[in-house]
């Protein structure tokens, strides 16, 4: 019975590979390579197995390979749009770096695609590039301070932190907190 329960079952039904319990990958921010565009992805993962890759017929190849242990991730056809991933692409709230793959399978779905999936297929689409970065002179960086005994010296230590580091971007900092007499800037340092 644990046989059938852990297989990847697209694999199983078009092939006749070996499964095999490793070191049972599990938890959020699992590192995976794309072995198309050795891209790496995020990915949360749940599974004691893989499908060895050695065994893998000639029509199929690896898609995708743990970055960790280097497990196989997943696989995909060489001449058919068949595809899988040993991993969660549709995890919330997680990684969602490989939620891609659903529009690959309905793309390939409502195209009734019979040959392979491309490489643009099988990569994470381009997002839009960050915004450029705004001309800032001064920081005003607000806190709470302590609200009991011992916490101000955290607050204090790690707000002396932040001001060392924008110092060294070139910025003027002023750090309120909640006691007036508290307010200083960076010429304090």
């Amino acid at each position: 019975m644990e046989e059938k329960k852990e297989r990847n079952l697209l694999t199983k039904i078009h092939t006749h590979t070996h499964t095999h319990t490793h070191t049972h990958t599990r938890g959020q921010n699992q590192p995976v390579i794309n072995t198309l565009t050795k891209e790496c992805y995020i990915t949360p993962q749940n599974h004691g197995f893989e499908v060895a890759s050695d065994t893998l017929p000639s029509n199929f190849k690896a898609l995708f390979t743990n970055a960790n242990d280097g497990s196989n991730e997943g696989v995909v056809h060489t001449s058919r749009p068949y595809f899988s991933a040993q991993f969660h692409p549709e995890a919330h709230c997680g990684p969602t770096d490989t939620e891609f793959l659903f529009d690959t399978f309905l793309d390939a779905c409502r195209s009734k695609m019979t040959g392979p999936l491309t490489k643009k297929m099988l990569t994470r689409p381009l997002k839009k590039s960050a915004p450029p970065r705004p001309v800032v002179k001064k920081v005003l960086m607000l806190g709470s301070g302590g609200t009991s005994i011992g916490q101000a010296g955290e607050f204090d230590y790690s707000g002396a932190q932040a001001i060392k580091a924008l110092k060294e971007e070139n910025l003027e900092v002023v750090l309120m907190v909640s006691e007036e007499r508290s307010t200083v800037t960076n010429h304090c340092y």
